[in-house]
C-alpha cells in the first residue's frame, strides 16, 4: 500500500480547486445593471466549451461585499460556441438596458451569434436573438 502525506494530499487538492476556479472565471461574465443588479452569465459547467447551455442570473446585489447572496432570477438558453462577451444597452429604446449576450461560434468562419434578454421586475424575457453575424 503507497502512503502519501498529507502535504501532498494538500497539493493535490490545492491545485485541483486552483484549476476548477480558473476554468470557472473563463466560462463566465458578469455585467451590473444600472439599477444596481449583477447579471451573470455562465456557460454550463460540464458541457463542452463548443456547444451546450449558458445560464443567465440575476442578482440583487443589495450587500456590496456579497454581490450573489440575493438571487432573483434566472433564464437558460442553448449556445453554438463559446461565451465571448455580455453587456448592457437599450436596444429597444424604452429607457432599461437589456442583457446582451454575444456568443462565438467554435467552428469555421468563428461566427457570432447574439441574444438579447430585458430584466423586468424580478423576471427575464428573451426579447431576440440573431445569428450566423
Amino acid at each position: 500500500m503507497t502512503r502519501i502525506s498529507v502535504p501532498i494530499l494538500l497539493l493535490l487538492f490545492g491545485c485541483g480547486t486552483a484549476h476548477g476556479a480558473d476554468l470557472q472565471s473563463v466560462r463566465s461574465r458578469e455585467v451590473y445593471l444600472p439599477s444596481g443588479e449583477v447579471a451573470v452569465v455562465s456557460e454550463g459547467n460540464i458541457e463542452p466549451r463548443s456547444v451546450g447551455s449558458y445560464t443567465l442570473r440575476i442578482y440583487s446585489a443589495s450587500t456590496p461585499e456579497f454581490p450573489y447572496d440575493d438571487y432573483v432570477a434566472g433564464i437558460v438558453r442553448p449556445r453554438d460556441g463559446f461565451i465571448e462577451s455580455a453587456a448592457v444597452h437599450d436596444i429597444d429604446m424604452d429607457g432599461k438596458d437589456e442583457v446582451i449576450v454575444i456568443i462565438r461560434n467554435a467552428g469555421t468562419g468563428s461566427y457570432l451569434s447574439a441574444d438579447a434578454i430585458q430584466y423586468n421586475e424580478g423576471s427575464l424575457t428573451l426579447l431576440v436573438t440573431v445569428n450566423g453575424l
